[in-house]
C-alpha cells in the first residue's frame, strides 16, 4: 500500500522540537482540521460540477458554461450567493435547532473521516471499532435532521 508515513512523521518530529507538546498537539489538531475541511470543499466543488455535467449530458443541453473557463467557476458563484443570501428561520421552527443542524450535520460528517485510512500511516484517528463508529455517526446525523429540525 502506497505510504505517507514518512510526510507524518516528518511534521510529527518537527511540531515537537519547535513547541512544548501541549501546543504541538493542538498544532497538530489545527493542521489536521484545515486539511479535512479543505478536503470537503475540494470534493463538494468537484461532485457538484460532476453532477451538473451529467445531469446536462442526460438532459441534452449545454450545462454550466457561463462563469469562468467552460463553467469550471460556476459553483464557486453559486456558493457566494448563497452565503450572500439573509438567512431566515421559518415562525414555527425552534431557532436554536434551526441554526444549529446544519454545523451539527457538517460536524458529523468531519468526525466519520477522521478513521478512514488514506494511505499507509496516513489516518487521523486509528481504531478498531470502524464499522460500529461509522453506523453511529451516520445514524446520529439522520436522526439530528429527522428530530431536530422538526416544527413545534
Amino acid at each position: 500500500m502506497f505510504s505517507l508515513s514518512h510526510i507524518t512523521d516528518l511534521v510529527n518530529a518537527w511540531l515537537y522540537q519547535q513547541f512544548p507538546p501541549t501546543l504541538a498537539l493542538l498544532l497538530q489538531f489545527v493542521i489536521v482540521g484545515i486539511l479535512v475541511i479543505t478536503l470537503f470543499s475540494i470534493l463538494g466543488l468537484v461532485l457538484i460540477m460532476m453532477e451538473r455535467r451529467v445531469a446536462a449530458w442526460m438532459q441534452l443541453r449545454l450545462g454550466p458554461n457561463r462563469v469562468g473557463p467552460r463553467g469550471m467557476f460556476q459553483t464557486v458563484a453559486d456558493t457566494v450567493k448563497l452565503i450572500m443570501k439573509e438567512g431566515m428561520t421559518p415562525n414555527g421552527a425552534d431557532k436554536l435547532m434551526f441554526n444549529l443542524a446544519p454545523y451539527i450535520v457538517m460536524m458529523v460528517s468531519m468526525v466519520i473521516m477522521a478513521p478512514l485510512m488514506f494511505a499507509d500511516g496516513f489516518q487521523i484517528w486509528d481504531i478498531n471499532i470502524g464499522y460500529f463508529y461509522y453506523s453511529n455517526f451516520i445514524s446520529f446525523r439522520y436522526w439530528y435532521i429527522n428530530g431536530g429540525m422538526g416544527f413545534q
